[in-house]
């Protein structure tokens, strides 16, 4: 946890504007972090990783969670994008680090989550993923 009391300090006594990372995953927490510190800014990092909807809920386009389909749509994209610089052999490994990211915003109780992770981790191939995915009624957005 970011130590807010600190940073709060240090935007009282730089004279340079303090800009505040770390601890912030939801539109909530940035607005919690502002309000506590008085920074002149944010940056965010980690918790934008598979959440690119928090950016719009931040500037008042968009209220609550994404829905599994938009979830769907990001992932699909997120790998056709990785297919296209690294091959789909290449891609199917380095995807692994994203997919904790996407199965955090389906919201699905926690063991099936769980199930659903650790299959993801040994699918062989970007086709056995997606069916993963798809059985958690996240629709495929794209064509393969």
């Amino acid at each position: 946890m970011p130590d807010y009391a600190l940073a709060a300090r240090l935007v009282q006594e730089l004279p340079a504007p303090v800009i505040l990372t770390g601890g912030m995953s939801d539109a909530r927490s940035v607005r919690e972090a502002f309000a506590q510190t008085g920074a002149a800014a944010v940056m965010l990092a980690r918790g934008a990783l598979g959440n690119p909807w928090l950016f719009a809920e931040l500037v008042g386009d968009r209220q609550g969670p994404p829905t599994r389909a938009e979830v769907g749509e990001e992932l699909e994209w997120t790998i056709a994008r990785a297919v296209e610089h690294l091959g789909a052999t290449r891609a199917t490994r380095y995807l692994r680090k994203f997919y904790p990211w996407y199965v955090e915003r389906l919201q699905l109780e926690p063991q099936r989550a769980k199930r659903l992770q650790a299959a993801l981790q040994q699918s062989e191939t970007l086709a056995q993923a997606r069916a993963l995915f798809e059985q958690c009624a996240v629709p495929r957005a794209l064509a393969v």
